[in-house]
């Protein structure tokens, strides 16, 4: 399981220079393909019951597509799946009657989602060196 890890950090720090894939039309260009990974960290928060909950990392994968509208303005979305898992280990009581006994408890739930975000992206900076992203997302539960 830590190798797993380790090589979704990896493909997480180097996927951004590596990957992109650029269609040229008229010295402009107007598409940008890439490939989304890399570790998330979830928790769940809110009341007494949420915080017993220990957090996991997990991953997350995708594919990004993005059409160039002209200098300053693009618009950008992904199909992301995503995982997310949050353990807890706790103590219980079984039995009946008189004939008591306890025993340690470890529960791992796990979500799945789709996501899909569209947004607009505004270049920025002296050579559009920056960008703001801005937009809406759906995002889907697939199992638990």
């Amino acid at each position: 399981m830590h190798r797993i890890y380790t090589l979704i950090l990896l493909i997480f720090l180097f996927s951004n220079g590596l990957i992109a894939q650029e269609l040229q039309n008229n010295e402009i260009h107007k598409f940008k393909a890439g490939i989304n990974a890399g570790p998330n960290y979830s928790s769940l928060r809110g009341d007494e019951f949420a915080e017993k909950y220990d957090l996991n990392f997990n991953f997350f994968v995708g594919i990004s597509l993005e059409y160039k509208i002209n200098e300053t303005f693009s618009i950008l979305t992904n199909v992301n799946y995503e995982e997310k898992s949050f353990k807890s280990e706790y103590i219980t009581t079984i039995g009946f009657f008189t004939n008591f006994e306890t025993a340690e408890i470890e529960d791992t739930t796990k979500f799945r989602y789709l996501n899909i975000p569209v947004l607009l992206r505004v270049y920025i900076g002296f050579e559009n060196e920056f960008f703001v992203n801005g937009g809406i997302f759906y995002n889907s539960l697939l199992d638990v």
